[in-house]
């Protein structure tokens, strides 16, 4: 699970978190645990026309691309095509460094008004089914769930798990980490009983598909005792993380931030 857009992690326990505490968590085909701070979603969205609504003429300078772009949501475009075709097209290395700079820096807002108009643009030039347009829609998702907007970000986390897998089955990598994702929302939103159920799937399809002891099947695990926990099921957590422990300190290296987060997740679970 090594493609571009990664996908959120499920949230680990953190010290002295009680069962009835809230916690959230993003990026496509890999199982993050979800710790304190958001993880950063990338976008991928290469080859992506924003529509300006107007064509550039030669004698036009810099400063009117610049403006026309930012018109156009997202400020970053490829400014050889700009000048010699008159079309803003999304630089994919330029909206992956956006993405995680938004994210990253705290500011939700900024990258999800930048990712709205980027799936505007992505569905309509290229259509739902494109890698890119899927990619879209769960970075999306991801900067709503970072904002708190579950409303918003639940539907499209459920779209997000649908497209992927009609369009990939269900043991695509990204099908397995958007499912984790929706999972990592309803957490968040207190809906335990969905989340635990989509946990469950996912921790199987991590093992079956990636193998017990891959990182994002340790991951999953941690998730899911998460989810135990915050239902009240203390033993069935604590032996969970446990087991995911003694893998993570076998398969791993000794300060992988991974085995640090369940660690520390255990020891809560173990103070109550």
């Amino acid at each position: 699970m090594s493609r571009p857009d990664r996908v959120r992690r499920a949230a680990a326990l953190r010290p002295g978190e009680r069962a009835s505490a809230g916690c959230r968590e993003g990026e496509r085909g890999s199982i993050t645990l979800m710790l304190a701070a958001l993880s950063v979603a990338l976008i991928a969205l290469a080859g992506i026309v924003i529509d300006g609504g107007v064509k550039l003429r030669a004698a036009e300078n810099a400063d009117a691309i610049a403006q026309e772009a930012a018109r156009a949501g997202a400020g970053i475009v490829n400014q050889s095509t700009a000048y010699s075709t008159g079309t803003f097209v999304v630089d994919q290395s330029q909206a992956i460094t956006a993405a995680r700079a938004y994210l990253a820096a705290g500011k939700p807002k900024d990258a999800i008004t930048y990712c709205r108009r980027a799936l505007e643009s992505a569905e309509r030039a290229l259509g739902p089914d494109d890698p890119d347009t899927m990619d879209a829609v769960s970075v999306l998702a991801s900067a709503y769930h970072s904002a708190r907007r579950l409303r918003d970000a639940i539907p499209l986390y459920e779209q997000a798990l649908s497209d992927r897998e009609r369009v990939h089955g269900p043991d695509d990598p990204d099908t397995i980490g958007a499912r984790g994702n929706l999972a990592s929302a309803y957490h968040s939103a207190g809906r335990m009983a969905s989340a635990v159920e989509l946990y469950e799937r996912t921790r199987a399809d991590c093992q079956r598909v990636l193998g017990p002891e891959h990182p994002d099947t340790l991951a999953a695990r941690a998730n899911l005792a998460h989810g135990y926990y915050r239902m009240g099921r203390i033993s069935e957590a604590s032996k969970m993380l446990e087991s995911a422990l003694a893998d993570c300190e076998r398969a791993l290296p000794p300060a992988d931030p991974l085995t640090v987060a369940i660690r520390e997740s255990l020891e809560a679970v173990s103070r109550g």
